[in-house]
């Protein structure tokens, strides 16, 4: 499926392994680590990503709930706010702005909500995730 405006694709190889990338340029592949790449997903919002992936996995008679639970979401959610990249960390604080909190993302964001580096606004939504969350 399509994830960008920019023409970036998410899909599986013919070995089963997630793979993203622009059709007529390079494609990366997740077998062993997951690239940089990935937190592309995250310029879309999650309902929309996953309504995405199941439609496609419904075109090629593959389960849309096993398809859209094989997605790393967390680990994308974690590598974009590790990236200190204003713009991933503003759009993973958002991604879980709507959805459950897991122990792990409830670490990084008691950490993100006094960084430094991080803005202000992204501090401030980090703060009150985890007072929910608490």
């Amino acid at each position: 499926m399509q994830i960008s405006t920019t023409g970036i694709w998410l899909g599986f190889d013919r070995k089963g392994v997630w793979t993203l990338g622009r059709l007529e340029g390079s494609v990366e592949s997740s077998a062993e680590t997951m690239p940089s790449s990935w937190v592309t997903i995250l310029d879309t919002d999650e309902k929309s990503l996953r309504a995405g992936l199941g439609a496609a996995a419904e075109r090629f008679r593959l389960s849309p709930e096993n398809v859209q639970n094989l997605v790393p979401i967390d680990d994308v959610l974690t590598m974009a706010i590790r990236s200190r990249s204003g713009h991933w960390v503003e759009r993973a604080v958002h991604w879980m702005s709507n959805r459950a909190i897991s122990r792990e993302h409830l670490e990084i964001l008691q950490e993100l909500s006094t960084a430094k580096w991080a803005n202000q606004r992204v501090r401030h939504i980090a703060r009150r995730l985890v007072k929910v969350s608490e």
